[in-house]
């Protein structure tokens, strides 16, 4: 079997941090939407959104060369 292009498995780990990203943002939504902790929940799942927005944000400077 041949090897894979190194351009096509830097493009499907960038694929995979934005997508991982994105869950986590809507991981965040649900946790709002939920509110398991009270009136927390809305600072907790406005923590959880940034975070998911900053790792599709800035994910790809981790794969830099």
């Amino acid at each position: 079997m041949a090897e894979h292009d190194p351009a096509e498995i830097r493009l499907w780990k960038l694929t995979l941090v934005r997508l991982s990203g994105v869950l986590l943002a809507a991981a965040g939504l649900g946790l709002v939407a939920l509110e398991p902790f009270g009136p927390a929940s809305r600072y907790a799942g406005l923590a959880v959104i940034l975070a998911g927005t900053a790792l599709v944000a800035f994910g790809s400077r981790f794969f830099r060369p």
